[in-house]
């Protein structure tokens, strides 16, 4: 821990420059967070004179897709972001470090990465979802994109891909942590089954893709 003391009209340049407060890379989307924030605000805005079809549907949202399956995936980085910083919408809660992730993926692990935008402002990668053999490992969500859909378009896609791959059956998992209630639900809310003997979710019917999301 350092503390700092002397002239307080340094402390903002060691604040900004210090090597302990440096980080290896910098994503567009925490480089453009106050833009973010601001769309989210204008999004909010909007649905208070609408029904919430109608305001979906204005919102012409749109989503992508990509599989991140090693390091060299120029969406890895962010990817390893969202995992690590985000609390409300997420699964279990685990943080990773960049070989754990690596080492992961170089076992078969696949990570999908979602991408978005709306009339306001692209968002760039907002969700993720980490598919093993047929299991959903972990997922997680921004809260910025919270009451879109996105989570349920996220996971149809999932499953279209565990089921290609051969199963006709899929696992979620879900770790209580005290932070994240925003998605203690979401399994059950999307058909999932309890099954208490493995302490995890099953299912085999994919959710309907939104009307309201184009990919």
């Amino acid at each position: 821990m350092r503390t700092l003391s002397g002239d307080p009209e340094q402390w903002r340049h060691l604040l900004l420059y210090a090597v302990e407060t440096q980080v290896a890379h910098v994503s567009a989307e925490s480089a453009r967070r106050t833009e973010l924030v601001q769309a989210k605000k204008q999004r909010d805005a909007a649905a208070e004179n609408m029904d919430r079809a109608a305001w979906l549907e204005s919102l012409q949202l749109t989503l992508q897709v990509e599989t991140v399956t090693d390091g060299r995936h120029p969406r890895y980085a962010r990817a390893l972001e969202l995992l690590n910083k985000t609390n409300q919408f997420n699964t279990t809660g685990r943080r990773w470090s960049d070989a754990e992730l690596q080492n992961w993926l170089a076992a078969g692990g696949v990570l999908l990465a979602v991408s978005t935008q709306d009339r306001f402002a692209p968002h760039g990668l907002i969700a993720l979802a980490l598919l093993q053999s047929n299991a959903i490992m972990q997922m997680v969500l921004s809260c910025r994109v919270f009451g879109l859909g996105i989570e349920t378009a996220l996971l149809a896609e999932a499953v279209r891909q565990i089921q290609a791959g051969g199963h006709d059956e899929f696992l979620g998992h879900f770790s209580a942590t005290g932070r994240n209630d925003a998605c203690r639900d979401f399994w059950p809310e999307q058909g999932l089954v309890w099954d208490a003997e493995q302490s995890l979710w099953r299912g085999s019917v994919a959710p309907e893709w939104p009307t309201w999301i184009r990919p």
